[in-house]
């Protein structure tokens, strides 16, 4: 079985019911929404963090800040110290969601600990690989060792495959053998008193050793023919049935994981659509046909992201796997998908990724804001603090060039300027 119920392998998320979208939770970067800047309070000219310090624009603004509220200098530390630990994350990872994913495979693994073990293993099997090419019967020692029910279970298969594949070979092999379990057999002592009794013209002597001879051989033709073959009817119909039932098996353990990865990818999508949504209506039957489009896209993502598709195949296969683990890793990488999928989607359907923006003033005249405009309006020149709701924009936000306005054309909406 190559493929899962739900988002796995080639058919990475089966949407059995298409997941509605009209969802309020906003997200991250939602135009509109006010936006609590990357801000640090006052650095020393000396003072670093991590061999760097914050820019100097940032630096002048919480400088103001720290000024006019030094009631607050211990949240702004707090802010500082977030601005570098994101700055430190952003040199690895590009996203969030790009963060958990690397996280969720790490854990997949038993973390540092567990990728010495995989080193560790990896180095055995490319060992014993090596051992297997040039034909060195230490392997052989290994294996025998570590597993020897298997081992015992694997020589007459080998044989039968050696037959077919090298008879001389195989001949060759058996002939020590044959001869051994002959002479075990004290089969030349037997002949030697036939011929014994042939020259002392012995008949029922020669006779009685004759048939016995013939006795043993039919003992013989019996238990050589008692291992069952590969195409014996009884056997294969064992090994049919037990191959259903490990399908059945594996279909149940797939189809759980599915259920689990689809709900986590309806959610995933519907929160990067939020958006996209409020900047244009679109009706239900739009709204499932955007959907089932961008379930595909996320599809198609993973289908060619080689690691994740090895990697998902490696813990379905794995001897002892967690489903937990699994859907761990498959959200992980959905939840980088999501937002890639839906911006492609929206942009190939709609023309641009996210709602536009007014287009700059041109001889002197005010920039009108689009009907759906949900950002900030840009303004040419810094408002007066008289046109500020004060209500609704806090210093910090001021600072960093943008306001919610109190009158004027933009009474009501945030606002930013250079």
């Amino acid at each position: 079985m190559d493929e899962l119920s739900g988002a796995v392998v080639d058919q990475p998320t089966e949407i059995a019911e298409q997941p509605t979208a009209e969802v309020e939770q906003p997200v991250e970067g939602e135009p509109g929404e006010e936006i609590t800047p990357e801000a640090e309070p006052e650095q020393q000219t000396e003072e670093k963090t991590d061999g760097r310090t914050l820019p100097k624009d940032v630096q002048a603004a919480l400088k103001a800040l720290k000024e006019a509220h030094p009631e607050h200098a211990k949240a702004l530390e707090e802010l500082r110290k977030g601005y570098f630990s994101s700055r430190q994350h952003g040199e690895f990872f590009k996203t969030p969601a790009e963060a958990r994913q690397a996280k969720a495979t790490l854990d997949l693994v038993g973390g540092s600990e567990g990728i010495a073990n995989l080193q560790s293993q990896v180095a055995a099997v490319e060992l014993v690989d090596t051992a297997l090419e040039a034909g060195d019967p230490q392997v052989l020692e290994d294996i025998a060792a570590d597993f020897p029910e298997g081992f015992k279970k694997l020589a007459g298969p080998y044989l039968d495959k050696l037959q077919a594949l090298a008879p001389q070979t195989y001949a060759q092999t058996l002939q020590p053998h044959t001869f051994t379990a002959m002479k075990a057999a004290r089969l030349g002592s037997v002949l030697a008193a036939i011929e014994q009794a042939k020259t002392g013209n012995d008949v029922a002597r020669a006779t009685d050793l004759i048939g016995k001879s013939l006795a043993w051989y039919e003992g013989q033709k019996q238990q050589a023919g008692s291992r069952p073959k590969a195409d014996d009817p009884e056997r294969l119909k064992f090994e049919t049935e037990r191959k259903q039932f490990a399908e059945e098996r594996e279909k149940t353990f797939r189809e759980d994981i599915g259920r689990q990865t689809v709900a986590h990818q309806t959610d995933q999508v519907n929160r990067a659509l939020v958006p996209y949504l409020k900047s244009k209506a679109l009706g239900q039957e739009a709204k499932s046909d955007l959907l089932d489009g961008v379930n595909r896209e996320i599809q198609r993502l993973l289908k060619a992201d080689n690691t994740y598709q090895s990697q998902v195949k490696a813990l379905l296969s794995a001897k002892t796997r967690d489903a937990a683990k699994i859907v761990q890793y498959i959200n992980a990488s959905v939840a980088e998908a999501a937002p890639k999928a839906v911006k492609a989607v929206w942009g190939r359907r709609y023309g641009l990724a996210m709602p536009a923006k007014p287009a700059p003033p041109t001889n002197g005249a005010k920039p009108v804001a689009s009907p759906a405009q949900t950002g900030p309006v840009k303004i040419a020149a810094k408002p007066s603090r008289d046109q500020v709701d004060w209500g609704k924009t806090k210093d910090i936000l001021f600072i960093t060039n943008r306001a919610f306005m109190k009158s004027g054309p933009y009474a009501g909406k945030m606002v930013t300027w250079k």
